[in-house]
């Protein structure tokens, strides 16, 4: 933040030193009532010049401050800290832009200060250096408070066992999570801002993957709305994965590319169950479809899934079941069959049906 007033042609060297005495106190006069602080040092270091806003952000009065050999240790407590920014000085010189410092006021509030000099380029009588600073202590805090938030957003997503990805509209990788980066083996490394063409030349292990990655993305990008696809994924250890992918684009006002979310649930044990259910259901049904006996499943709802009957009417059953269950209305108790559903075998020389009604 500069004033108008303080601008300069960065190609000359301008000089106060043969203006009037008058022409430097209005000058005074008028940075001693600037609306950012503008302080100034002499050659030794002490304080020589403090603003009306100066004494405002800080707390501390001019006459506090000007010449006073303890004025750093004040404003800056924290002597490691303060010997730290001091030692700024050797490589920063007289002309630099929004060196940010903390700085505690007289009530022990910390502020963060922006200091900007041009001093190199318009010296001041009596002034070895001179600083204009704008407190920042709000934008500081808020991103403070921003990266706060980030880190925990982090954390959670990083506790997901989804695999997370967060793209930018030119598909560099924003936002990952730990998930992720182990499925690839790219924990531990550099890839923030990298997209996939990148990463598969500087990580052979995800390069088998990036032209999966690559079409799954721009097939996203041209659906224009959440797009789910099944992926297979063999990770550096050899294991193989088989995810169910959601990837949701965003695009801005203008109908440009922003951003991809990427979610890749693994679908690997769902599968694996699913197929030995589908193996042992195809088992028994076999054996039931080949029996001489009587096979029923009683399922919870008292629901017969599947039987084979040899010499007895379809009937019979419907009619026994509706029995069954009116007899069971009436019942105190439950057996276990009631609770868990049971598996019945009858044999067809031990059944004596009745007729039908």
């Amino acid at each position: 933040m500069y004033l108008s007033a303080l601008s300069f042609d960065s190609s000359a060297s301008y000089s106060f030193q043969k203006g009037t005495e008058m022409d430097i106190r209005q000058l005074l006069d008028t940075l001693d009532s600037l609306p950012i602080l503008v302080d100034a040092l002499d050659a030794k270091g002490n304080i020589v010049f403090w603003n009306k806003e100066c004494e405002l952000v800080t707390g501390y009065s001019a006459e506090e401050m000007l010449g006073n050999p303890d004025a750093w240790s004040l404003l800056y407590p924290d002597e490691q800290y303060r010997a730290h920014k001091i030692a700024g000085f050797a490589q920063k010189g007289k002309l630099y832009r929004d060196w940010e410092w903390s700085l505690t006021t007289k009530n022990g509030a910390v502020r963060r200060i922006a200091w900007s000099s041009i001093s190199a380029l318009i010296p001041l009588p009596e002034f070895d250096l001179w600083c204009i600073g704008v407190d920042i202590t709000d934008r500081w805090q808020a991103m403070g408070s921003l990266a706060e938030q980030e880190s925990l957003l982090k954390r959670l997503i990083d506790q997901i066992p989804a695999a997370i990805f967060l793209k930018d509209g030119s598909s560099r990788w924003q936002v990952v999570n730990q998930t992720a980066l182990k499925l690839f083996g790219l924990e531990n490394t550099n890839w923030q801002g990298k997209n996939d063409v990148d990463l598969a030349k500087e990580f052979p292990q995800f390069a088998a993957h990036s032209q999966t990655c690559i079409e799954g993305d721009e097939a996203a990008w041209q659906a224009a709305v959440s797009h789910r696809t099944e992926e297979t994924v063999v990770s550096p250890g050899g294991e193989v994965f088989h995810f169910s992918v959601d990837k949701v684009p965003k695009f801005d006002e203008h109908g440009n590319r922003k951003e991809l979310i990427v979610v890749a649930r693994d679908e690997t044990q769902k599968r694996l169950i699913t197929a030995r259910l589908e193996e042992s259901e195809a088992k028994y049904r076999l054996l039931a479809e080949n029996s001489h006996d009587l096979i029923c499943l009683h399922e919870f709802d008292g629901r017969f899934r599947f039987y084979r009957i040899t010499g007895i009417r379809t009937g019979y059953l419907i009619r026994s079941k509706r029995r069954a269950r009116n007899q069971g209305a009436n019942q105190q108790r439950q057996t276990w069959s009631d609770k868990c559903g049971s598996a019945l075998i009858f044999r067809e020389t031990q059944l004596h049906p009745q007729p039908l009604a």
